[in-house]
């Protein structure tokens, strides 16, 4: 059988014959009923999940005026979406009937919904119902149930007649949103909670030496129950985030893990930085990441040792003009200060011309004047007036007649005028 598939498979190729399976959106019900009391605010909620877990970016409307829902866009993995149906002027036995349509980046998708008005009658209440103390209870246990309760009248009937003091409170916040994050402040704000506040393990990671992309994680922690919603940012492009919100609903226990990828390809030599931020509506944690690309250390050590073998050659230079060394051991010490230069990458133009120079009162009239022909033959070779000043002298070794001299002479005065600022042309005249 799969010796079969496969040549079927084959035979597709060939004929260009592609087949691919796309995601699909799945939703926590089929279909959305529920009865409602004639003039209340009718309410709910439902999940939207890609079958694949992927990242799906897209909008949300209903196709009854009366139902409205939020969010109506969307962008993560699992979305938790609530609806409300305004029931205002309908009669026990009418209906509120519609659907949801859902257009995502993987396709469009319906959910009907059926909203029923029932007759008003009295009806057994459950504990968390009668007191501001008990529903406060409940959305410790269950925090969607009680937000079920919260965006219905009878939640402010309650207060009335329970807790008078926080009614304005509720109102106001109803005024401005109807959400988890109002639940939460209305709780907090009625001293029935103390505020979510979040810490991460570790404030700060460092990678040396990078080879790859990797994928890092950080671990968020929250200090106790109800909702909160993170805001989480990036300030370097070399890092790629996974999520770009979360809220503590997607908490495992007390900590979520929060993946992001270092991406190798986006880092650039040396050193790099980033901060990522995480934000809720009372705080801001940032963490810290020191990244260097592979390589960074031997460049390093490339150009320190660069460096180090210039400052010989200088002070080297400087002994034998104050006749602290003889000119055998600067010829000397000086080859093999070059040659260190040379075999940890040096290619700088002037230390070529200060080769040249050794080599003429070394005697090899031969080997200086190819370093001289190298060094002009180059495109912009002699571009820098300072490299093209040292090379004006250097010719006069070979080229030592006098009306020659005092040509060269000229125009490194010349360029020395134009760049009064350079040490080695005044050094060179």
């Amino acid at each position: 059988m799969q010796v079969n598939n496969l040549k079927r498979r084959i035979d597709q190729l060939r004929g260009e014959q592609f087949e691919y399976e796309l995601p699909t959106l799945t939703f926590s019900q089929e279909k959305l009923e529920i009865e409602a009391k004639a003039g209340e605010e009718a309410a709910g909620s439902f999940e939207i999940e890609n079958s694949e877990a992927r990242k799906i970016r897209g909008v949300l409307y209903s196709s009854n005026a009366r139902v409205k829902c939020e969010p109506k866009e969307f962008n993560g993995r699992k979305l938790y979406i609530s609806y409300q149906a305004d029931t205002t002027g309908m009669l026990p036995g009418e209906e509120i009937s519609g659907c949801f349509t859902v257009c995502a980046s993987i396709g469009e998708y319906e959910l009907p919904y059926r909203i029923k008005i029932s007759q008003i009658q009295e009806e057994n209440q459950e504990e968390y119902t009668k007191s501001l103390e008990a529903f406060a209870e409940m959305a410790k246990k269950d925090f969607q149930k009680a937000y079920l309760f919260f965006i219905k009248f009878d939640f402010e009937k309650m207060l009335k007649k329970s807790a008078p003091e926080y009614v304005t409170l509720y109102e106001g916040i109803r005024r401005i949103s109807v959400s988890y994050r109002s639940m939460e402040e209305f709780l907090v704000a009625c001293k029935k909670k103390e505020p979510i506040s979040i810490r991460i393990r570790e404030s700060r990671a460092k990678f040396e030496e990078l080879e790859d992309s990797v994928k890092e994680s950080i671990v968020i922690v929250k200090n106790q129950w109800g909702f909160q919603r993170l805001d989480i940012s990036a300030d370097a492009e070399f890092i790629r985030l996974e999520r770009n919100v979360v809220t503590t609903d997607e908490f495992i226990g007390n900590y979520y893990q929060l993946d992001y990828i270092i991406e190798e390809e986006k880092l650039h030599a040396g050193k790099n930085y980033a901060s990522i931020r995480i934000r809720t509506g009372s705080q801001e944690l940032r963490y810290e990441i020191f990244v260097t690309k592979k390589g960074t250390k031997a460049r390093k050590r490339t150009v320190l040792e660069t460096q180090r073998q210039i400052e010989r050659l200088i002070s080297l230079y400087i002994r034998l003009q104050t006749r602290q060394i003889p000119v055998e051991e600067w010829q000397m010490e000086s080859q093999k200060a070059l040659r260190r230069y040379q075999e940890f990458g040096g290619k700088n133009p002037i230390l070529e011309l200060f080769e040249a120079q050794l080599y003429f009162t070394l005697g090899k009239f031969l080997e200086a004047s190819n370093i001289l022909e190298r060094v002009e033959g180059r495109k912009r070779g002699l571009s820098s007036p300072e490299v093209r000043g040292y090379y004006l002298y250097l010719t006069t070794f070979y080229h030592n007649e006098r009306k020659y001299v005092d040509q060269m002479e000229e125009e490194i005065v010349s360029l020395f005028l134009q760049n009064r600022e350079s040490w080695k042309l005044q050094w060179i005249l």
